[in-house]
């Protein structure tokens, strides 16, 4: 892999004459007001981060799920083991089951049965169960819930009835609020049990993947099947899964260390095409190779990875089987990384999904780093840029007024907004890697997987901490601005060059706009090329407030100026103004327009000024009086600003001639006089 250290500041000696803040600024980012880590004052808004209709006084030790499935009523049948520790004393507690599912009965563990009431209010997918007795704290509560009819479909569709090459196919997912539309559940993602089971009864020809090991294949009277998955690790709510079809199967080998393998199990549709999908899963092989030198070993590494394919047009992480619309190489590589982030450390609430699908979308981004080169890391980046900086504002953090189970809809569209959540969560956690370099950034992603959150949950204050005990730097001020803040900068350089001794003195004027009032000003380790004909340096500055300047002596004259070449941050529009080195408060030109050339008669060369009141395509033309094209000066992009370019007659007769200046939106001539 190809290392992205720090970039080294320029050092101010005898080419850098001046690297001062020399206008007044409008201040830069203090930092916002502290607070508990369940209330957070960002940037506006108010993180409060509430538990949301979960109850609280108890924690969920298991899930054990036995259910039959009958696709052809679209109808599933069954029961839910759920072991509950009390976490204070209790004798009632709240589940939350979809109202389209009808509960037999409740069984608790000593074999009574359980009172429940339904709420028919705002939440109406609440159970109350009644206890039969009082529960001190750490004790342990079992739960048999029997319960059966045709589950609803919410959110991504949660549990859907599907066809597949003529047989059934039936599929889960159940993020955010869609595992209470076909089991009984606490939907609090960082509320983990500790193992699960899930056993499900299909009609043959039907296989079912799930989670962890498939323990067992029981063949049942009427053409049935009882195929039980277990995991043994932690595992939140919405990463149980099924994936139900009569599947073509394949298994591929991890072998992460001599005589040590780990199964990678596929599940395919039998409408398609078993040889191109092995094709194209081969790649996982690789990407557990690549996910597992930089962040540790695959995290469920004593059951297995593997894929199902779904309906649903995307993919989901259910862990160790993620659900798959198709094989192309970011889906697995972004499912895969999941296992890592999301699965293993998994945000601790829905407002800080951006922990889940940010480091995702960013491994996606690896990906193409390692199988492709720098230069198609950099082209995904600079696409990625280009959709974050499309809209002005949205923090990563997603606010308390998204999050709400009551509209899943509503809130899926800003807890999983692509621009947000996953672009801009995968180009923070990029400008971390380029603030800090790569050793020490892997290095503390990697103390933070394998710190005291692994198999747990993560807000983002948790992750900032994690990130300063490793970095031995304080990130507040930058999750100020770029995580719990909104919006982006946008730049203006001007710049002017003049020979100098020999050298080419050129100063560049850096000033910064916010397209978001959330931030006063926005943090950036900026680098700018400076190229000329056949050279080229690359500067590396750190402006300090939204006005800042420069002066520097080159070898050669530079041309425009290139901030962030490599495309390493979140910038929006860049305005590029070229100035008279005399006159560097000149205002923009108001429009775009030849100049009087100078000397006029001239033998056999002569400058012509011209200005550009916006940046874009320029050409400027030299014809003679017949109209007969005889020299082009300029046909290039070019900044705004106040130019100047040189013509040569030398090979040309007296006479009139006319030079004239085209550019998107402007054209201008003017006469000169070549004189023998």
């Amino acid at each position: 892999m190809s290392q992205t250290p720090r970039p080294k500041i320029v050092t101010i000696l005898a080419t850098l004459i001046v690297l001062l803040a020399t206008l007044p600024a409008s201040g830069q980012n203090g930092g916002f007001p502290d607070g508990l880590k369940h209330e957070q004052v960002r940037a506006g808004h108010v993180f409060s981060y509430p538990d949301y209709d979960t109850d609280g006084r108890y924690t969920v030790s298991y899930y054990g799920l036995d259910l039959e499935i009958f696709p052809s009523a679209e109808r599933i049948s069954g029961s839910a083991h759920l072991r509950l520790i009390a976490g204070e004393g209790i004798s009632d507690v709240r589940i939350d089951l979809s109202p389209a599912l009808e509960i037999d009965s409740i069984i608790t563990g000593s074999g009574a049965r359980a009172p429940f009431d339904r709420s028919t209010g705002s939440a109406p997918w609440v159970v109350e169960i009644g206890l039969d007795r009082e529960f001190s704290a750490g004790d342990v509560i079992d739960l048999h819930i029997h319960y059966q009819g045709s589950p609803e479909q919410s959110g991504f569709g949660s549990f859907t009835f599907s066809s597949a090459g003529g047989q059934p196919a039936i599929w889960s997912l159940s993020q955010p609020y869609g595992a209470r539309d076909w089991f009984p559940v606490k939907q609090d993602p960082a509320d983990k049990a500790d193992s699960a089971d899930v056993i499900i009864t299909v009609p043959e020809p039907l296989k079912v993947g799930s989670n962890g090991i498939l323990k067992s294949v029981t063949s049942l009277s009427g053409n049935r099947t009882r195929w039980h998955w277990s995991t043994r690790y932690p595992i939140s709510h919405y990463l149980i899964s099924v994936a139900i079809a009569d599947y073509q199967e394949f298994t591929q080998w991890f072998r992460y260390a001599p005589g040590d393998s780990m199964p990678v199990v596929n599940y395919i549709y039998p409408n398609t095409n078993l040889g191109t999908a092995k094709q194209q899963i081969a790649v996982t092989i690789t990407l557990l190779e690549a996910f597992s030198e930089l962040f540790g070993l695959y995290p469920f590494i004593d059951e297995k990875y593997g894929h199902a394919q779904f309906g649903w047009r995307g993919g989901m992480e259910h862990q160790s089987l993620s659900s798959m619309f198709n094989f192309s190489r970011g889906l697995i590589a972004h499912e895969l990384a999941h296992q890592w982030f999301g699965n293993t450390i998994t945000c601790d609430s829905w407002h800080h999904i951006w922990l889940n699908e940010g480091f995702a979308t960013f491994l996606e981004g690896i990906t193409f780093e390692v199988l492709d080169g720098d230069d198609a890391y950099r082209d995904w980046r600079a696409d990625l840029i280009n959709l974050i900086t499309s809209g002005s504002d949205g923090s990563l953090v997603v606010p308390d007024e998204f999050v709400d189970p009551a509209d899943a809809s509503a809130s899926i569209r800003r807890i999983f907004n692509y621009r947000l959540s996953y672009a801009k969560g995968a180009m923070v956690l990029h400008m971390l890697r380029y603030e800090y370099g790569d050793e020490a950034f892997f290095g503390a992603v990697r103390s933070y997987m394998d710190g005291p959150l692994r198999h747990g949950s993560a807000t983002t204050e948790q992750f900032r901490e994690a990130l300063e005990t490793s970095l031995g730097r304080d990130l507040t001020p930058f999750f100020d601005q770029w995580v719990y803040g909104e919006g982006h900068p946008y730049w203006t350089v001007r710049y002017a060059t003049q020979p100098v001794g020999g050298l080419y003195r050129t100063w560049i004027r850096l000033s910064q706009e916010q397209s978001h009032p959330s931030v006063p000003f926005f943090e950036q380790t900026l680098q700018i090329r400076l190229a000329g004909e056949a050279n080229d340096t690359l500067i590396t500055v750190r402006p300090e407030s939204n006005h800042f300047e420069f002066e520097i002596d080159l070898p050669f004259r530079p041309g425009i100026p290139e901030p962030d070449p490599d495309r390493n941050l979140i910038i929006g529009r860049t305005d590029i103004v070229q100035v008279n080195y005399n006159n560097r408060e000149a205002l923009l030109p108001e429009r775009s327009r030849l100049g009087s050339n100078y000397p006029n008669p001239f033998n056999p060369e002569t400058i012509i000024p011209f200005e550009l009141a916006r940046s874009g395509e320029v050409r400027i033309d030299v014809f003679d009086i017949q109209g007969r094209s005889v020299a082009v000066l300029v046909n290039r992009s070019m900044p705004s600003g106040f130019h100047e370019t040189r013509w040569d007659g030398s090979g040309a007769a007296s006479g009139i001639y006319l030079v004239q200046l085209r550019t998107d939106d402007a054209k201008d001539a003017i006469k000169i006089t070549l004189v023998r």
